[in-house]
């Protein structure tokens, strides 16, 4: 697992609200495409070399749209988890509830993190494209950073970097305290010793 780099953009929790109302025209959830589709940004990711950490490009269209429309189909399925989450409590199946619990938890994390701007090249790539690149007090281009693929544990550090560095209203800065305390890695080796280890949940572990 890497650290997502120190030097990269600090959000304005404000001011990333007011770019995504700009560019609310534009996003279609129906829309299937993704980052890797476009051609021009599959090129600029080429050429990050081996021992480049970070490259800056220009904006390549629409961006921007496809990272707004994933992060809005991720808050879907954590809803739909909330959902399955509170009919698994109500039928006091507590190892499904425990487990749908996280599961909200991680795609929430996942949204937020596309919704500050950040996201996969692809499912699979080790790379972060940052739709809103920052020169001076602009919003310019993109950034490229070299960064693990998005397992549960990245989704959860670069949770952690943002809610660390994002700047928010009075209003939300206890918000912004008690994310703080969120352990996430934490959260994800119980939620995996639930899912892969069969002898947390199952009688025949203790024969």
């Amino acid at each position: 697992m890497s650290r997502f780099p120190k030097s990269a953009r600090h959000p304005n929790l404000v001011g990333v609200g007011q770019l995504w109302r700009g560019l609310a025209a534009g996003v279609n959830v129906d829309d299937d495409s993704h980052l890797a589709d476009l051609q021009n940004l599959q090129a600029a990711c080429r050429r990050l070399s081996g021992t480049e950490q970070a490259i800056e490009i220009e904006y390549v269209a629409p961006a921007r749209e496809i990272v707004c429309a994933n992060a809005i189909k991720v808050m879907g399925k954590g809803f739909e988890t909330l959902d399955a989450m509170a009919a698994c409590g109500r039928e006091r199946i507590n190892v499904a509830t425990v487990v749908q619990c996280y599961g909200a938890g991680f795609f929430f994390a996942r949204a937020f993190c596309l919704l500050m701007g950040f996201a996969p090249m692809d499912r699979q790539s080790k790379l972060t494209v940052d739709v809103f690149r920052q020169k001076g007090n602009r919003i310019e281009g993109m950034k490229l950073h070299r960064y693990k693929r998005w397992g549960h544990e990245e989704v959860w550090r670069l949770t952690r970097r943002l809610v660390d560095t994002v700047r928010v209203p009075e209003s939300l800065r206890e918000t912004k305290r008690l994310l703080h305390q969120v352990n996430g890695e934490g959260i994800s080796r119980m939620r995996n010793s639930f899912s892969y280890d069969d002898a947390k949940a199952s009688p025949i572990g203790a024969i």
